[in-house]
């Protein structure tokens, strides 16, 4: 990855995030971060599978997918398994992330910070609507 402000990118996902959300789906992201924060990262992404059922339609889909196209960003590795196989993001994570604890903890921070900002654009949608 070039250098870029990892702060504006987190937030640029963090937007999108809540642009594809319904204000009222601030409940679940703010689960999804206390997963992330309590569990992990595979935690996070087993969580929001179990919460979308196979619909890829749901909130839940729509947080998991752009947190994988955020971490696609982040990390080569994810990238380039990609290109050579299926794509099933929990064994991506696990195979991937989880061999090195560097880019473990940093794909953890990055995905917090993203989260937060989908928190935060939620609580402003709220504001901005009146409720």
């Amino acid at each position: 990855m070039n250098m870029q402000n990892t702060d504006m990118i987190c937030a640029k996902y963090g937007s999108q995030i809540a642009v594809e959300l319904n204000k009222s789906e601030e409940s679940l992201v703010n689960k999804s971060l206390g997963v992330l924060q309590e569990d992990g990262v595979y935690a996070f992404f087993l969580f929001l599978a179990a919460q979308s059922k196979g619909n890829n339609s749901t909130p839940a889909y729509c947080i998991h997918t752009n947190i994988f196209d955020l971490l696609k960003d982040f990390f080569p590795s994810i990238k380039k398994h990609l290109a050579t196989q299926e794509e099933d993001i929990l064994s991506i994570i696990r195979d991937n992330l989880a061999e090195d604890l560097n880019d473990l903890f940093l794909s953890r921070d990055i995905i917090e910070r993203t989260m937060v900002y989908a928190r935060y654009h939620l609580k402003a949608k709220k504001a901005k609507e009146g409720q």
